[in-house]
Protein backbone atom coordinates (compact mmCIF):
# COMPACT_ATOMS: atom_id res chain seq x y z
CA UNK A 1 0.00 0.00 0.00
CA UNK A 2 1.92 3.07 -1.15
CA UNK A 3 2.20 6.07 1.12
CA UNK A 4 0.89 9.36 -0.30
CA UNK A 5 1.43 12.64 1.57
CA UNK A 6 0.54 14.97 -1.30
CA UNK A 7 -2.62 16.24 0.38
CA UNK A 8 -0.75 16.87 3.60
CA UNK A 9 2.13 18.73 1.99
CA UNK A 10 -0.08 21.05 -0.06
CA UNK A 11 -1.99 22.18 2.99
CA UNK A 12 0.89 22.83 5.38
CA UNK A 13 4.08 24.81 5.44
CA UNK A 14 7.60 23.40 5.79
CA UNK A 15 8.21 21.59 9.13
CA UNK A 16 9.88 23.22 12.06
CA UNK A 17 12.61 21.81 14.29
CA UNK A 18 12.06 18.62 16.30
CA UNK A 19 11.15 19.36 19.94
CA UNK A 20 13.65 18.27 22.57
CA UNK A 21 12.80 16.62 25.88
CA UNK A 22 12.73 19.09 28.75
CA UNK A 23 15.56 18.61 31.31
CA UNK A 24 14.71 17.51 34.84
CA UNK A 25 14.20 20.52 37.09
CA UNK A 26 14.09 20.06 40.86
CA UNK A 27 14.21 23.73 41.74
CA UNK A 28 10.61 23.57 42.95
CA UNK A 29 11.71 21.29 45.80
CA UNK A 30 14.10 23.87 47.22
CA UNK A 31 13.04 25.73 50.30
CA UNK A 32 14.29 29.08 49.08
CA UNK A 33 11.92 32.02 49.12
CA UNK A 34 10.44 32.38 45.61
CA UNK A 35 11.58 35.40 43.62
CA UNK A 36 8.99 38.17 43.27
CA UNK A 37 7.08 38.41 40.02
CA UNK A 38 8.49 40.98 37.60
CA UNK A 39 6.87 44.34 37.91
CA UNK A 40 4.42 45.05 35.13
CA UNK A 41 4.63 48.21 33.09
CA UNK A 42 2.22 50.91 34.12
CA UNK A 43 -0.66 51.97 31.88
CA UNK A 44 1.16 55.21 31.14
CA UNK A 45 4.30 53.35 29.99
CA UNK A 46 2.21 51.12 27.73
CA UNK A 47 0.49 54.19 26.32
CA UNK A 48 3.81 55.87 25.61
CA UNK A 49 5.25 52.72 24.01
CA UNK A 50 2.16 52.38 21.81
CA UNK A 51 2.21 56.05 20.86
CA UNK A 52 5.91 55.99 20.03
CA UNK A 53 5.70 52.73 18.07
CA UNK A 54 2.83 53.73 15.79
CA UNK A 55 3.88 57.39 15.61
CA UNK A 56 7.42 56.58 14.48
CA UNK A 57 6.14 54.05 11.97
CA UNK A 58 3.67 56.58 10.58
CA UNK A 59 6.34 59.25 10.27
CA UNK A 60 8.74 56.86 8.54
CA UNK A 61 6.04 55.69 6.16
CA UNK A 62 5.03 59.25 5.25
CA UNK A 63 8.67 60.26 4.69
CA UNK A 64 9.29 57.25 2.48
CA UNK A 65 6.11 57.80 0.48
CA UNK A 66 6.97 61.46 -0.03
CA UNK A 67 10.47 60.53 -1.20
CA UNK A 68 9.18 58.00 -3.71
CA UNK A 69 6.48 60.39 -4.89
CA UNK A 70 9.07 63.08 -5.58
CA UNK A 71 11.31 60.49 -7.21
CA UNK A 72 8.57 59.34 -9.54
CA UNK A 73 7.70 62.93 -10.41
CA UNK A 74 11.32 63.74 -11.25
CA UNK A 75 11.57 60.48 -13.16
CA UNK A 76 8.50 61.37 -15.21
CA UNK A 77 9.91 64.83 -15.93
CA UNK A 78 13.17 63.29 -17.08
CA UNK A 79 11.35 60.86 -19.37
CA UNK A 80 9.28 63.65 -20.90
CA UNK A 81 12.41 65.77 -21.24
CA UNK A 82 14.16 62.92 -23.02
CA UNK A 83 11.31 62.51 -25.47
CA UNK A 84 10.87 66.24 -26.15
CA UNK A 85 14.61 66.83 -26.37
CA UNK A 86 15.13 64.00 -28.85
CA UNK A 87 12.31 65.32 -31.02
CA UNK A 88 13.86 68.79 -30.89
CA UNK A 89 17.27 67.48 -31.93
CA UNK A 90 15.74 65.54 -34.82
CA UNK A 91 13.79 68.61 -35.92
CA UNK A 92 16.96 70.69 -35.98
CA UNK A 93 18.66 67.84 -37.84
CA UNK A 94 16.00 67.89 -40.52
CA UNK A 95 16.63 71.58 -41.12
CA UNK A 96 20.42 71.18 -41.08
CA UNK A 97 20.08 68.24 -43.48
CA UNK A 98 18.82 70.62 -46.13
CA UNK A 99 22.24 72.25 -46.21
CA UNK A 100 24.57 69.47 -45.07
CA UNK A 101 24.38 65.78 -45.98
CA UNK A 102 26.02 64.56 -42.78
CA UNK A 103 24.39 67.12 -40.51
CA UNK A 104 21.08 65.32 -40.14
CA UNK A 105 22.77 62.05 -39.15
CA UNK A 106 24.84 63.80 -36.47
CA UNK A 107 21.77 65.37 -34.94
CA UNK A 108 19.99 61.99 -35.00
CA UNK A 109 22.87 60.56 -32.97
CA UNK A 110 22.64 63.44 -30.52
CA UNK A 111 18.89 62.92 -30.25
CA UNK A 112 19.28 59.22 -29.47
CA UNK A 113 22.06 59.82 -26.96
CA UNK A 114 20.04 62.53 -25.20
CA UNK A 115 16.99 60.29 -24.95
CA UNK A 116 18.99 57.32 -23.62
CA UNK A 117 20.71 59.47 -21.00
CA UNK A 118 17.44 60.97 -19.81
CA UNK A 119 15.69 57.58 -19.69
CA UNK A 120 18.61 56.07 -17.77
CA UNK A 121 18.55 58.94 -15.28
CA UNK A 122 14.79 58.51 -14.97
CA UNK A 123 15.08 54.81 -14.11
CA UNK A 124 17.98 55.33 -11.71
CA UNK A 125 16.25 58.15 -9.83
CA UNK A 126 12.96 56.24 -9.55
CA UNK A 127 14.66 53.06 -8.33
CA UNK A 128 16.66 55.01 -5.74
CA UNK A 129 13.49 56.63 -4.40
CA UNK A 130 11.81 53.19 -4.25
CA UNK A 131 14.70 51.80 -2.22
CA UNK A 132 14.60 54.75 0.18
CA UNK A 133 10.85 54.28 0.65
CA UNK A 134 11.35 50.57 1.32
CA UNK A 135 14.15 51.26 3.81
CA UNK A 136 12.13 53.85 5.75
CA UNK A 137 8.88 51.84 5.75
CA UNK A 138 10.54 48.62 6.87
CA UNK A 139 12.57 50.56 9.40
CA UNK A 140 9.37 52.00 10.84
CA UNK A 141 7.83 48.53 11.07
CA UNK A 142 10.97 47.25 12.80
CA UNK A 143 10.79 50.05 15.37
CA UNK A 144 7.14 49.26 16.03
CA UNK A 145 7.87 45.58 16.58
CA UNK A 146 10.81 46.38 18.86
CA UNK A 147 8.88 48.82 21.03
CA UNK A 148 5.88 46.49 21.30
CA UNK A 149 7.73 43.19 21.70
CA UNK A 150 6.81 43.09 25.41
CA UNK A 151 3.32 44.49 24.93
CA UNK A 152 1.10 41.56 25.83
CA UNK A 153 -2.09 42.80 24.19
CA UNK A 154 -0.30 43.61 20.92
CA UNK A 155 1.45 40.22 20.76
CA UNK A 156 -1.79 38.33 21.47
CA UNK A 157 -3.62 40.36 18.84
CA UNK A 158 -0.91 39.68 16.26
CA UNK A 159 -0.81 35.97 17.05
CA UNK A 160 -4.59 35.74 16.73
CA UNK A 161 -4.83 37.61 13.43
CA UNK A 162 -1.62 36.32 11.81
CA UNK A 163 -0.84 32.90 13.30
CA UNK A 164 2.56 31.40 12.58
CA UNK A 165 1.60 27.92 11.36
CA UNK A 166 5.21 26.69 11.27
CA UNK A 167 5.80 27.76 14.85
CA UNK A 168 2.50 26.38 16.13
CA UNK A 169 2.61 23.01 14.39
CA UNK A 170 6.27 22.62 13.49
CA UNK A 171 6.80 19.74 15.92
CA UNK A 172 3.84 17.84 14.45
CA UNK A 173 5.05 18.49 10.89
CA UNK A 174 8.46 17.10 11.81
CA UNK A 175 7.05 13.98 13.50
CA UNK A 176 4.75 13.27 10.55
CA UNK A 177 7.53 13.59 7.99
CA UNK A 178 9.87 11.39 10.05
CA UNK A 179 7.22 8.69 10.33
CA UNK A 180 6.44 9.04 6.63
CA UNK A 181 10.11 8.53 5.75
CA UNK A 182 10.29 5.45 7.99
CA UNK A 183 7.15 3.97 6.44
CA UNK A 184 8.46 4.61 2.94
CA UNK A 185 11.61 2.69 3.83
CA UNK A 186 9.47 -0.12 5.22
CA UNK A 187 7.29 -0.17 2.09
CA UNK A 188 10.34 -0.58 -0.12
CA UNK A 189 11.49 -3.45 2.09
CA UNK A 190 8.07 -5.09 1.90
CA UNK A 191 8.06 -4.83 -1.88
CA UNK A 192 11.40 -6.62 -1.94
CA UNK A 193 10.11 -9.55 0.16
CA UNK A 194 9.69 -12.90 -1.60
CA UNK A 195 6.23 -13.85 -2.80
CA UNK A 196 6.52 -17.52 -1.76
CA UNK A 197 7.69 -19.11 1.51
CA UNK A 198 8.63 -22.64 2.52
CA UNK A 199 7.01 -22.71 5.97
CA UNK A 200 3.81 -21.41 7.55
CA UNK A 201 5.88 -19.60 10.18
CA UNK A 202 7.54 -17.52 7.48
CA UNK A 203 4.14 -16.70 5.93
CA UNK A 204 2.75 -15.63 9.32
CA UNK A 205 5.80 -13.46 10.02
CA UNK A 206 5.47 -11.76 6.64
CA UNK A 207 1.75 -11.13 7.19
CA UNK A 208 2.42 -9.70 10.65
CA UNK A 209 4.98 -7.34 9.18
CA UNK A 210 2.52 -6.18 6.51
CA UNK A 211 -0.24 -5.75 9.13
CA UNK A 212 2.09 -3.70 11.31
CA UNK A 213 2.93 -1.48 8.32
CA UNK A 214 -0.75 -0.96 7.52
CA UNK A 215 -1.53 -0.14 11.15
CA UNK A 216 1.24 2.45 11.26
CA UNK A 217 0.02 3.89 7.95
CA UNK A 218 -3.54 4.20 9.24
CA UNK A 219 -2.27 5.90 12.38
CA UNK A 220 -0.18 8.32 10.32
CA UNK A 221 -3.13 9.19 8.07
CA UNK A 222 -5.23 9.82 11.17
CA UNK A 223 -2.51 12.10 12.54
CA UNK A 224 -2.41 14.00 9.23
CA UNK A 225 -6.18 14.52 9.34
CA UNK A 226 -6.00 15.75 12.93
CA UNK A 227 -3.23 18.21 12.06
CA UNK A 228 -5.13 19.43 9.00
CA UNK A 229 -8.16 19.98 11.20
CA UNK A 230 -6.12 22.05 13.65
CA UNK A 231 -4.68 24.15 10.84
CA UNK A 232 -8.12 24.76 9.33
CA UNK A 233 -9.47 25.75 12.74
CA UNK A 234 -6.58 28.15 13.26
CA UNK A 235 -7.11 29.65 9.80
CA UNK A 236 -10.82 30.11 10.54
CA UNK A 237 -10.02 31.86 13.82
CA UNK A 238 -7.66 34.20 11.96
CA UNK A 239 -10.32 34.87 9.34
CA UNK A 240 -12.93 35.54 12.02
CA UNK A 241 -10.52 37.98 13.66
CA UNK A 242 -10.59 40.06 10.47
CA UNK A 243 -14.38 40.38 10.55
CA UNK A 244 -16.15 42.98 12.65
CA UNK A 245 -18.62 42.44 15.45
CA UNK A 246 -20.26 45.01 17.65
CA UNK A 247 -18.61 43.44 20.67
CA UNK A 248 -15.28 44.59 19.22
CA UNK A 249 -16.26 48.08 20.34
CA UNK A 250 -15.99 46.89 23.94
CA UNK A 251 -12.44 45.54 23.54
CA UNK A 252 -9.51 47.74 24.44
CA UNK A 253 -7.34 46.27 21.66
CA UNK A 254 -9.73 47.64 19.06
CA UNK A 255 -9.42 51.20 20.36
CA UNK A 256 -5.72 51.08 21.27
CA UNK A 257 -4.21 49.28 18.29
CA UNK A 258 -6.79 49.54 15.52
CA UNK A 259 -8.15 53.05 16.02
CA UNK A 260 -5.49 54.93 17.98
CA UNK A 261 -2.58 53.03 16.39
CA UNK A 262 -4.09 53.29 12.92
CA UNK A 263 -4.66 57.01 13.38
CA UNK A 264 -1.02 57.53 14.35
CA UNK A 265 0.13 55.44 11.40
CA UNK A 266 -1.91 57.45 8.90
CA UNK A 267 -1.87 60.90 10.52
CA UNK A 268 1.53 62.01 9.11
CA UNK A 269 0.50 61.13 5.54
CA UNK A 270 -2.89 62.80 5.91
CA UNK A 271 -1.42 65.89 7.58
CA UNK A 272 1.25 66.22 4.89
CA UNK A 273 -1.36 65.99 2.14
CA UNK A 274 -3.78 68.45 3.72
CA UNK A 275 -1.00 70.90 4.62
CA UNK A 276 0.53 70.83 1.12
CA UNK A 277 -2.83 71.13 -0.63
CA UNK A 278 -4.06 73.70 1.86
CA UNK A 279 -1.28 76.06 0.80
CA UNK A 280 -3.07 76.55 -2.48
CA UNK A 281 -5.68 79.28 -2.74
CA UNK A 282 -7.64 81.59 -4.96
CA UNK A 283 -9.27 85.00 -5.15
CA UNK A 284 -12.80 83.75 -4.48
CA UNK A 285 -14.38 81.20 -2.18
CA UNK A 286 -15.18 78.79 -5.01
CA UNK A 287 -11.74 79.08 -6.62
CA UNK A 288 -10.09 78.68 -3.22
CA UNK A 289 -12.22 75.61 -2.49
CA UNK A 290 -11.48 73.95 -5.83
CA UNK A 291 -7.76 74.80 -5.69
CA UNK A 292 -7.28 73.34 -2.21
CA UNK A 293 -9.38 70.27 -2.95
CA UNK A 294 -7.66 69.58 -6.27
CA UNK A 295 -4.13 70.06 -5.00
CA UNK A 296 -4.73 67.94 -1.91
CA UNK A 297 -6.33 65.19 -3.99
CA UNK A 298 -3.28 64.94 -6.27
CA UNK A 299 -0.86 65.06 -3.35
CA UNK A 300 -2.77 62.55 -1.21
CA UNK A 301 -3.36 60.15 -4.10
CA UNK A 302 0.34 60.18 -4.93
CA UNK A 303 1.38 59.54 -1.33
CA UNK A 304 -1.09 56.69 -0.84
CA UNK A 305 -0.08 55.17 -4.18
CA UNK A 306 3.56 55.29 -3.05
CA UNK A 307 2.67 53.57 0.23
CA UNK A 308 0.87 50.79 -1.63
CA UNK A 309 3.66 50.46 -4.20
CA UNK A 310 6.22 50.04 -1.41
CA UNK A 311 4.09 47.31 0.15
CA UNK A 312 3.89 45.44 -3.17
CA UNK A 313 7.64 45.85 -3.74
CA UNK A 314 8.58 44.51 -0.30
CA UNK A 315 6.07 41.67 -0.54
CA UNK A 316 7.41 40.57 -3.92
CA UNK A 317 10.99 40.54 -2.65
CA UNK A 318 9.90 38.59 0.44
CA UNK A 319 8.37 35.97 -1.89
CA UNK A 320 11.74 35.52 -3.58
CA UNK A 321 10.81 37.34 -6.77
CA UNK A 322 13.62 38.98 -8.73
CA UNK A 323 14.20 42.71 -8.33
CA UNK A 324 13.07 43.53 -11.86
CA UNK A 325 9.75 41.74 -11.40
CA UNK A 326 9.30 43.28 -7.94
CA UNK A 327 9.75 46.79 -9.35
CA UNK A 328 7.34 45.96 -12.17
CA UNK A 329 4.68 44.93 -9.65
CA UNK A 330 5.28 48.10 -7.65
CA UNK A 331 4.84 50.21 -10.79
CA UNK A 332 1.55 48.48 -11.57
CA UNK A 333 0.25 49.02 -8.05
CA UNK A 334 1.32 52.69 -8.04
CA UNK A 335 -0.26 53.41 -11.42
CA UNK A 336 -3.50 51.59 -10.62
CA UNK A 337 -3.85 53.19 -7.20
CA UNK A 338 -3.20 56.64 -8.61
CA UNK A 339 -5.91 56.25 -11.24
CA UNK A 340 -8.32 53.91 -9.46
CA UNK A 341 -8.57 55.71 -6.13
CA UNK A 342 -8.36 59.31 -7.32
CA UNK A 343 -12.15 59.56 -7.28
CA UNK A 344 -12.38 58.49 -3.64
CA UNK A 345 -9.61 60.92 -2.68
CA UNK A 346 -11.38 63.73 -4.53
CA UNK A 347 -14.67 63.05 -2.71
CA UNK A 348 -12.88 63.13 0.65
CA UNK A 349 -11.02 66.34 -0.06
CA UNK A 350 -14.12 68.08 -1.43
CA UNK A 351 -15.89 67.18 1.82
CA UNK A 352 -12.95 68.31 3.98
CA UNK A 353 -12.51 71.70 2.27
CA UNK A 354 -16.20 72.33 1.68
CA UNK A 355 -16.97 75.95 2.67
CA UNK A 356 -18.91 76.19 5.92
CA UNK A 357 -22.44 77.34 5.33
CA UNK A 358 -24.12 79.84 7.61
CA UNK A 359 -26.99 77.73 8.94
CA UNK A 360 -29.16 79.04 11.74
CA UNK A 361 -30.92 75.80 12.64
CA UNK A 362 -28.73 73.66 14.95
CA UNK A 363 -30.45 70.49 13.71
CA UNK A 364 -29.78 71.27 10.08
CA UNK A 365 -26.22 72.26 10.95
CA UNK A 366 -25.70 68.95 12.76
CA UNK A 367 -27.18 67.06 9.79
CA UNK A 368 -24.85 68.85 7.38
CA UNK A 369 -21.81 68.08 9.52
CA UNK A 370 -22.84 64.44 9.92
CA UNK A 371 -23.31 64.10 6.16
CA UNK A 372 -19.88 65.56 5.47
CA UNK A 373 -18.20 63.27 8.01
CA UNK A 374 -20.19 60.29 6.72
CA UNK A 375 -19.00 60.90 3.16
CA UNK A 376 -15.39 61.02 4.35
CA UNK A 377 -15.76 57.81 6.34
CA UNK A 378 -17.54 55.91 3.56
CA UNK A 379 -15.09 56.91 0.85
CA UNK A 380 -12.12 56.09 3.10
CA UNK A 381 -13.54 52.61 3.65
CA UNK A 382 -14.17 52.09 -0.08
CA UNK A 383 -10.69 53.36 -0.87
CA UNK A 384 -9.21 50.78 1.49
CA UNK A 385 -11.14 48.04 -0.27
CA UNK A 386 -9.91 49.32 -3.60
CA UNK A 387 -6.30 49.32 -2.41
CA UNK A 388 -6.61 45.73 -1.20
CA UNK A 389 -8.10 44.66 -4.54
CA UNK A 390 -5.31 46.36 -6.47
CA UNK A 391 -2.69 44.70 -4.26
CA UNK A 392 -4.21 41.30 -5.00
CA UNK A 393 -3.75 41.93 -8.74
CA UNK A 394 -0.12 43.07 -8.54
CA UNK A 395 1.03 40.00 -10.49
CA UNK A 396 -1.52 40.49 -13.28
CA UNK A 397 -0.36 42.38 -16.35
CA UNK A 398 -3.95 43.21 -17.32
CA UNK A 399 -6.09 44.75 -14.60
CA UNK A 400 -9.36 42.91 -13.86
CA UNK A 401 -11.92 45.69 -13.52
CA UNK A 402 -14.75 43.25 -12.84
CA UNK A 403 -12.92 41.81 -9.82
CA UNK A 404 -12.15 45.33 -8.61
CA UNK A 405 -15.84 46.23 -8.77
CA UNK A 406 -16.87 43.04 -6.95
CA UNK A 407 -14.32 43.69 -4.21
CA UNK A 408 -15.64 47.21 -3.73
CA UNK A 409 -19.25 46.05 -3.45
CA UNK A 410 -18.62 42.81 -1.53
CA UNK A 411 -21.19 42.05 1.16
CA UNK A 412 -20.30 42.05 4.83
CA UNK A 413 -18.38 44.45 7.01
CA UNK A 414 -14.78 43.74 7.90
CA UNK A 415 -12.70 45.16 10.69
CA UNK A 416 -10.70 47.09 8.08
CA UNK A 417 -13.91 48.69 6.76
CA UNK A 418 -14.86 49.96 10.19
CA UNK A 419 -11.38 51.06 11.23
CA UNK A 420 -10.71 52.98 8.00
CA UNK A 421 -14.15 54.62 8.14
CA UNK A 422 -13.71 55.69 11.76
CA UNK A 423 -10.22 57.06 11.14
CA UNK A 424 -11.52 58.96 8.12
CA UNK A 425 -14.36 60.46 10.15
CA UNK A 426 -12.00 61.45 12.98
CA UNK A 427 -9.69 63.24 10.56
CA UNK A 428 -12.64 64.79 8.73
Amino acid sequence: MPLNLNDFKTSTSSPGSKPKAAPLNLSSFKKDVPAPAPEKDSGFENFMDTSSAYGIEGGARASGAFTEGVGRLVSLGSTVGGYVGSKTYRGIGNVVGLFSKGGEAEFDKLAEKWKQNQYQFSDTFKEASQDINKYLAEGGESVRETLLKDNESYQKMKEKRNPDIDKMYGAEFSAIEQEAAALETERVALDAMPTEYETQEEVDAANERVDAYNARLDKLNQKIEETQGKIEATAKEAQDAQSFDLKDLTESDFWVHDIYGGLLQNAPTMALSIYAGGRMGGSSTIVNFLAKSGATTLFSTGLNASVEAQSAYSQALAEGVGEEEARLRADRVFRRNFTGNAGFEAAQMLAIFMPKLQIASPWLKALTTASRVGVIGATESLQERGEDSIQSQATLENFDLEKFTKDLTAKGVTRTDVVSAMIGMIVG
